[in-house]
């Protein structure tokens, strides 16, 4: 199910349009990371909910330009950076497992 930003559902969108978000899900993702920033933390940079920082990375939002754009200049890249395609990477899910002491 595809969501706006104010949570209201919307229809799937073309191929095309889910490939796109996908990418940017994957770009703002890795970018994140390699900046060692949490999506809480990218959330509140970029003035919006974690919850849409969350669907962003996972290809489930349709994200508007200002909030692109303010997520580009937050992760210190062009807009045209998180359009870029890139695979999208399996989502490890729960904790890291410690290391043994």
């Amino acid at each position: 199910m595809w969501h706006l930003d104010a949570g209201v559902p919307c229809p799937p969108v073309n191929p095309r349009v889910q490939a796109t978000l996908s990418h940017i899900g994957a770009n703002v993702r890795r970018l994140r990371q390699d900046r060692g920033l949490t999506q809480e933390s990218l959330a509140q940079a970029v003035g919006v909910e974690l919850r849409t920082v969350q669907r962003i990375e996972g290809g489930k939002t349709n994200l508007g330009v200002a909030v692109l754009v303010e997520l580009a200049h937050v992760l210190g890249v062009k807009p045209a950076a998180l359009l870029k395609e890139a695979e999208v990477p399996e989502v490890k899910r729960g904790r890291p497992k410690k290391s043994p002491t």
